[in-house]
């Protein structure tokens, strides 16, 4: 494990912010290597021949309203560089684990275009995981970074650990293809088709029976995007105070282990009953053989599960049968949960809303 990823534990997870803390490591690396800096720069196309000089690297910079009435803006980072007598600023807009927000860009290319003193400017947008490209501005991955930060870490130590902390949060995508890879898309297909038959026949039916409403299928590809997880889920409550979880589980950071599939019940932490829910979760997963509810001292998005490995069903004749049964007698259970709790708001709003 990394320092950083160390140090982040420390951290109460409500009042982490992933994408300021990598950017404020980066940023002291940049400063560290001037070499690195310039390489990475020029590699995207952010920086000319003619910019030979980095004069400063600044995270969170600030600039005034362009307008009355207009917040300001905070710019992640702020990159000034010199050669030839000419000087040139960029902005560098990181993220992780989010996206864009509304206007966000076009805002900042007013804000940079406003910066008096230098003859050229850019604006990076650089993500993790991969965005439509668009022509306003340079669009980087941090892998692209990754990768030649990887050149400069036998001289920092700290570059090292950076190294360390973007491959445990999955900013290290590789450039090759390994035979679990080959192995894995040659299934894909076959295995998502055998996914859905355990999900999308009668218990996405229970389903939407117990808790009345569930998502579509197409949503589960976008969570196997976004969270590592092919699911069907419910957001309940008129504010979406908890949340139901049902499938399977993949183990990104580690494909050697098999996927863990079951049932999942969280709780949002902005709910004003989020008490209420908690209080009501742990009661009902201390009667319930199976169930870990470890989980809802976390101040990010507490939670219970109940899960198993799937290598646990391959010792049945029909697995897809046996994961079926295992599915709907977790709902089962989830009933027993609703029956318990009348007072929490049931209600449940669009499965097919926005992604959370």
């Amino acid at each position: 494990m990394s320092l950083f990823e160390e140090l982040r534990r420390l951290y109460r997870k409500d009042r982490f912010e992933l994408e300021d803390f990598h950017t404020e490591i980066v940023a002291q690396v940049l400063r560290n290597s001037p070499e690195l800096t310039m390489e990475w720069l020029r590699s995207i196309g952010a920086a000319n021949r003619h910019m030979t000089k980095v004069i400063s690297v600044e995270t969170q910079a600030r600039f005034a309203a362009l307008e009355e009435n207009e917040p300001g803006s905070r710019v992640d980072m702020v990159i000034r560089m010199s050669g030839n007598s000419l000087r040139e600023i960029i902005f560098v807009e990181s993220k992780v684990d989010s996206t864009e927000n509304p206007g966000q860009l076009p805002k900042y290319a007013k804000v940079i275009e406003k910066q008096e003193g230098y003859d050229c400017s850019e604006i990076i947008y650089v993500t993790r995981d991969f965005e439509i490209p668009r022509a306003d501005v340079i669009m980087a991955r941090w892998f692209q970074f990754y990768q030649h930060l990887t050149a400069h870490v036998d001289s920092d130590g700290l570059a090292q650990q950076l190294k360390l902390f973007m491959e445990e949060n999955r900013m290290a995508v590789r450039n090759q293809f390994t035979a679990i890879d080959s192995l894995a898309l040659s299934n894909f297909v076959g295995a998502t088709a055998l996914m859905d038959e355990t999900l999308w026949t009668e218990v996405s039916t229970k389903f939407e029976k117990i808790l009345g409403k569930v998502s579509s299928q197409a949503k589960a590809f976008s969570q196997l995007r976004r969270f590592d997880r092919y699911i069907m889920y419910v957001e309940i409550g008129p504010n979406w105070d908890f949340e139901c979880l049902l499938g399977y589980w993949l183990p990104n950071a580690d494909p050697a282990k098999p996927p863990s599939l079951g049932v999942e019940l969280g709780v949002n932490p902005k709910s004003r009953i989020s008490n209420d829910v908690i209080a009501g979760f742990r009661s009902f997963a201390k009667k319930i053989t199976g169930w870990n509810d470890k989980d809802l001292n976390d101040a990010e998005w507490p939670r219970i599960w109940k899960r198993a490995s799937l290598s646990a069903f391959m010792g049945e004749d029909d697995h897809l049968r046996a994961i079926r049964d295992y599915f709907l007698s977790l709902l089962d259970e989830v009933a027993q949960l609703r029956s318990a709790n009348p007072k929490l708001p049931w209600s449940t709003r669009s499965a097919d809303a926005e992604d959370e």
